[in-house]
């Protein structure tokens, strides 16, 4: 996937990301209200992990929804590498 017009994203003070839902939509290729409805019924859920040794400074962050995933590697506030995957979904916590 190309990143060569991708947005800067930059942490927060807490190591928190916030990523613009057009930007999430697309890359689900959902529309932003379909990704609006998903979240308020809980069913988008991110990780965000920091990168440690070679990879310090940059950082990981994971959205999944249903089937879909959306990875990205964030560095300098830029995304240097990204994938979208269809994957199994995820059971449901208990």
């Amino acid at each position: 996937m190309s990143t060569a017009e991708s947005p800067r994203l930059q942490p927060d003070a807490d190591g928190g990301f916030t990523v613009d839902a057009h930007l999430l939509a697309a890359r689900f290729g959902w529309s932003v209200d379909r990704l609006r409805a998903s979240m308020r019924r809980g069913q988008v859920t991110s990780l965000v992990e920091r990168g440690e040794g070679a990879d310090r400074g940059s950082w990981r962050l994971t959205f999944h929804c249903g089937n879909r995933r959306w990875r990205a590697v964030v560095d300098n506030g830029a995304i240097v590498n990204e994938t979208v995957d269809i994957v199994p979904p995820r059971p449901s916590p208990r």
